[in-house]
């Protein structure tokens, strides 16, 4: 009996420094955000939007609000937000295989939400 109580207490306090330590060290990454929103009226979405992977910050830690977003930037959020990869395999006449944003069109498309011209 006593050694089952004994095994039980270990057993407890090697969970909870288990649990302790596991939260120390999420609580140690690091949050990347974009130093030229602070202050800007969606600063927490766009930061946010940074941590899920959504958006991407440049080299010099700016995100650059000002500058306008294009469709291949939206058509990249929608795809990561709702979780689409699968592809159609229709050519678009003003998207070139070579552009970076080609397979975020191509998912686009087969999810139905976007329509282009096509070949």
């Amino acid at each position: 009996m006593m050694l089952k109580r004994k095994i039980w207490k270990v057993l407890c306090l090697a969970l909870c420094m288990i649990l302790v330590f596991s939260s120390v060290a999420l609580a140690a990454q690091t949050v990347i955000v974009a130093k030229d929103v602070k202050g800007f009226m969606a600063e927490k979405q766009i930061n946010a939007w940074i941590a899920k992977g959504f958006l991407t910050i440049g080299a010099d830690g700016t995100f650059k609000p000002f500058t306008g977003m294009t469709k291949a930037d939206l058509v990249k959020i929608v795809n990561k937000a709702f979780g689409f990869t699968a592809k159609d395999a229709i050519n678009y006449k003003d998207v070139k295989i070579k552009d970076a944003y080609y397979n975020d069109m191509l998912i686009a498309k087969k999810a139905g939400y976007l329509v282009a011209n096509a070949d």
